[in-house]
């Protein structure tokens, strides 16, 4: 049974101190001596500069680019103050709206309410799988960048995370507080918060049309430039990335039947395996994320981000590595099924030149699911629910391979495994394995064409039954690619 709401309380009260006392440790752990900066720096600003995505280092199979040092300098925070009102200040004006605009009948908070969610249990909620499986980790991501646009470090800012989550579920909504939406929240929030807050300040460096951008995906790090300061510019480790434009043609055996639709993706990957100019000083030095959709009746939607939190790199004669501990959010909704995850596990990556012309890769991870939520696109197993899917611990599981071909050709194969145990009002299992293959092939020196192949499988037990269905989907496009 999952604690009470009284007994999540206490735990709160115990570790917020600790939580509010770690920043300066973590910091001085973390960064180690160095220079006095010149200006606020701080550990996010080991992004990619936009211009260096078109360069031409790093585009053959047998090179990477070489990346300068980065100086490493100690981080000046704006200090724990400038977050936390901004935190409280974003929370105030949404619940505001949620009540006087929208008029939410559970946005009516009181203090009476408050103190009764403080003595009831945690639940459960019943919203959308959109609502709590994105909607949320975005919110959670609000806080995140907050502190991390105020100069604090990634294990300094975790914790404002959390707090601002068990805030709103005390003293946001007047419905019993949510498990779901805390654990979801504070870890979607968290690898979601530092990758955007990464790509905000590498925008922010290069200046010009770039810094709109970045607004764009930090809004909080354009007011915290002008109150803290600006952040050095720092060179960044090789990457590798491509967005990809085409058309989708998917069928399902529940759900959506047969859809055609544009399609498109985009995919990032920072800090190469096998590079030997990358260091693993931070959490999410490396990470990877790929974002996809297609317009079907039911969103075909894919959303894959992992970071390393801490690892290393190793090097062979024939190229390299990295390994680790990894903090990933999933949420991928093929034809026919959907599954979203925060998950904590342990894998790498690896390099090899086999010549100068050919070079294969790899990558594994495996990982505990912390929370999950998985289901079909309909009420097929869940009638009488109020939801159409179910939530639950579990286990998940990556392997991945590609090929690559005298600079023009990446064959890729993956196979991604996810298992949830339903710990609601829904017991039984979760099982859905998505495999894809593609090919890409470059035309010019930043564009190409590919083709990727993908098939999902879902088999569940619910209610005492068995279930299966599946799906598949084909897509072709055209690609903007550029990086290692």
């Amino acid at each position: 049974m999952w604690p009470s709401r009284t007994h999540f309380t206490m735990l709160l009260a115990a570790a917020l101190p600790l939580f509010v006392a770690a920043p300066g440790r973590a910091r001085a752990a973390a960064d180690g001596p160095s220079e006095a900066p010149t200006a606020r720096t701080s550990d996010a600003t080991e992004a990619w500069p936009p211009s260096g995505l078109h360069s031409d280092a790093g585009m053959s199979p047998g090179t990477l680019f070489e990346a300068p040092p980065v100086r490493r300098g100690p981080i000046a925070p704006g200090g724990l103050a400038l977050p936390v009102v901004e935190t409280l200040g974003t929370e105030l004006v949404v619940l505001s709206v949620n009540r006087w605009v929208r008029d939410e009948p559970w946005a009516r908070v009181s203090s009476n309410s408050i103190g009764e969610n403080m003595r009831r249990s945690w639940n459960y909620d019943g919203d959308g799988y959109w609502v709590n499986q994105l909607g949320h980790p975005y919110q959670g991501t609000w806080s995140f960048m907050a502190a991390r646009s105020s100069g604090l470090g990634f294990w300094a800012s975790a914790p404002l995370t959390f707090g601002a989550s068990a805030l709103w579920e005390l003293a946001g909504e007047t419905e019993n507080p949510s498990f779901n939406d805390q654990v979801t929240t504070t870890f979607g929030g968290i690898v979601l918060g530092e990758i955007l807050h990464r790509f905000a300040n590498a925008l922010r460096m290069e200046g010009g049309a770039w810094s709109l951008a970045a607004a764009v995906l930090e809004p909080v790090g354009v007011v915290n430039a002008r109150l803290v300061g600006p952040v050095d510019r720092m060179h960044l480790p090789a990457s590798r990335w491509q967005l990809a434009l085409g058309a989708s043609d998917g069928s399902a055996s529940a759900g959506t039947g047969s859809y055609r639709s544009p399609f498109g993706r985009f995919s990032f990957t920072y800090g190469l395996a096998g590079d030997e100019a990358l260091q693993i000083d931070r959490p999410f030095d490396h990470f990877v994320l790929d974002v996809g959709w297609a317009a079907s009746p039911d969103p075909a939607a894919d959303i894959r981000a992992r970071g390393l939190l801490a690892g290393g790199t190793f090097q062979t004669s024939s190229g390299g590595g990295l390994y680790g501990a990894y903090l990933s959010y999933d949420l991928t909704s093929p034809p026919g099924a959907r599954v979203s995850t925060v998950a904590l596990g342990g894998g790498g990556s690896v390099r090899t030149e086999l010549t100068d012309d050919l070079a294969v890769e790899g990558d594994a991870v495996v990982s505990a699911v912390l929370l999950g939520a998985g289901g079909t696109v309909t009420r097929v197993e869940y009638q009488a629910a109020e939801r159409d899917y179910r939530f639950g611990p579990g286990q998940q599981a990556l392997l991945e391979a590609r090929v690559l071909a005298w600079n023009r050709a990446r064959l890729g194969l993956s196979v991604r495994q996810y298992l949830l145990f339903g710990s609601d009002e829904h017991p039984g299992t979760e099982l859905i394995v998505h495999g894809t293959a593609s090919l890409s092939i470059r035309i010019t020196r930043h564009q190409g064409l590919g083709l990727e192949v993908s098939r999902q499988v879902r088999r569940a037990e619910a209610g005492g039954q068995l279930h299966r269905s599946g799906g598949s989907a084909v897509c072709v496009y055209w690609a903007l690619m550029g990086g290692g």
